[in-house]
This record gives C-alpha cells, structure tokens and sequence, in this order.
C-alpha cells in the first residue's frame, strides 16, 4: 500500500507535538509513505515559521531539516512528481465549489489519488474534502 503523507502529518514526526507519537506509530505500520516536491516546500515553511514564532531555535531547525533530508536522500519516502495535468485536475476540483479546498491542498489530493491507495492527513477539513471527492482518506488525530 502507498499512502500519501501532506504536511500535516511529517511536521509533527519531525517536531515534537500533540500528534507525534500517534503519526509516528501509524507510519511505522508496513507501507510505502509518498510525498511530493511540494510537501517538502510546505515542511521548510513550517519550520521557519516555527523559528518565528519561537517554538524551535535556529540550531534545533537545521537539525530539524538535515534529518528531513537524510530520509529524503536515503528513499525513505516515496517522492512523487507534480506536473501540468496534477494542476489542471486540482483547478477541476476547486472548480467545483463545492468544498472550502485550498490551493495547493487540491495539488496534494490529486497527487494522492492519482498515485497513491491513501490520503493520510491530520487536517480535518482537508479530510472532509478528500472524502467528499471519493479520495480514501485516513485522518490522524
């Protein structure tokens, strides 16, 4: 089984949180995890904005990130690839208007279903969205 893993999800496996324990137990369960270039984006992003606000230090953040990258470099994840038509199925989606999907959360759930047997997020609302699409979905909390 490959499950696509989004943002909300390798944050608090980097970083300790509420959820970490739980993620970190799930993910450990036999499958194959995927990503994309834009999850790892996304995980810079939380990091510094975790600097920002205080809740790590610079030192703890490059840690943080050359972790990250050592799994990246040793295969630990699946990374998937994003390209035109991964666009033009997420616009197809918000085009719909039929849920609150943001942006680059369509880009994930395209990816997901596209590529993946599972969508594993700990977003609720995303998760209301990936359902409503008939995207399987697991919700982390």
């Amino acid at each position: 089984m490959i499950a696509y893993i989004d943002t909300s999800v390798i944050v608090p496996l980097y970083v300790p949180e509420a959820l970490s324990e739980t993620i970190e137990a799930y993910l450990n369960e036999d499958r194959v995890l995927a990503l994309s270039g834009l999850t790892e984006l996304e995980f810079y992003s939380a990091i510094s904005k975790k600097i920002r606000t205080s809740e790590i230090n610079n030192p703890d953040a490059v840690n943080i990130l050359k972790y990250f990258n050592n799994h990246l470099s040793e295969n630990y994840f699946k990374r998937l690839s994003i390209s035109n038509e991964h666009f033009q199925l997420a616009k197809n989606l918000i085009g719909e208007f039929s849920t609150s999907l943001r942006t680059l959360d369509a880009v994930h759930l395209v990816l997901s279903d596209n590529h993946c047997d599972l969508f594993v997020t700990a977003d609720k609302v995303l998760a209301d969205a990936a359902h409503h699409f008939g995207i399987k979905t697991e919700l982390i909390y």
